[in-house]
This record gives structure tokens, sequence and C-alpha cells, in this order.
């Protein structure tokens, strides 16, 4: 009688520090996983139909088949889409820091607010 009251405490001991343990357990976001890869499909997709593309000051310019410039650029935690300088179409969210360079490829490197860190190399079909 006096195992089974001691197992009892000691379960009940082990469900309490549990409880004060799994708020502070979080899983990673998959579906900021899923936002940020959708949000480089779209931007390969621009970037392929694209006349011309070019970076200055970590911002990744295009000028799109109609003659517009489009600027896709770091604007406190998001990544915003711009048309001829106007608008202000958000891209993706809870973004902490959006590093984009320029060699053969253009190379994109995302870390999220939660330090989740994105790396994705596109190829632009446009001849340099």
């Amino acid at each position: 009688m006096i195992e089974l009251l001691l197992t009892i405490q000691l379960t009940m001991l082990f469900m309490m520090l549990l409880m004060m343990i799994i708020p502070y357990m979080k899983p990673p976001s998959s579906y900021q996983t899923f936002q940020v890869y959708q949000f480089m499909g779209t931007l390969e997709k621009e970037i392929q139909t694209s006349s011309d593309t070019y970076i200055i000051n970590n911002t990744l310019y295009l000028t799109t088949l109609n003659g517009d410039l489009v600027s896709i650029t770091h604007y406190q935690n998001f990544i915003r889409r711009q048309v001829n300088g106007q608008g202000h179409e958000i891209l993706l969210r809870d973004v902490k820091d959006f590093t984009v360079t320029e060699d053969e490829e253009i190379d994109i490197i995302i870390k999220t607010t939660e330090e989740a860190l994105f790396y994705d190399t596109i190829v632009p079909f446009t001849s340099r």
C-alpha cells in the first residue's frame, strides 16, 4: 500500500513538472516554413519572367516585360514588393534578415524571427 501511494505521489509530481515545462516547448513552425518556400517559388517565377535583374544595397530590382521596375526589399519585419516605387505589397512576414547577392545566379538568404535560416539560389533566364 505504501509503495502504491509513493508511486502515485511521484507520478503526480512528474505530471506537475511536465505541465510547467510544456508551455516552453515550442515545435518548429511548419506553417512559416511553408510560407518561406512559397515566397521563394513566387520570387523565382518573377525573376524568370523579368527582362532584367540587378541588386543595389541589398534590394532586388526586376524589370518586367512591360517596363515596370519592381523592387523587393526587407522592410521592418517584412519582405515587401513595390512597383515603380509605389505600393507596399507584403510578400513575407516575420523576417529578421533578408540578404540578396548576385554573381552568375541570385543567392537569397532569409532569417526568420524564430531564428530559422533559409537559403535559395535562382539562376535568371536573362543574359548578363
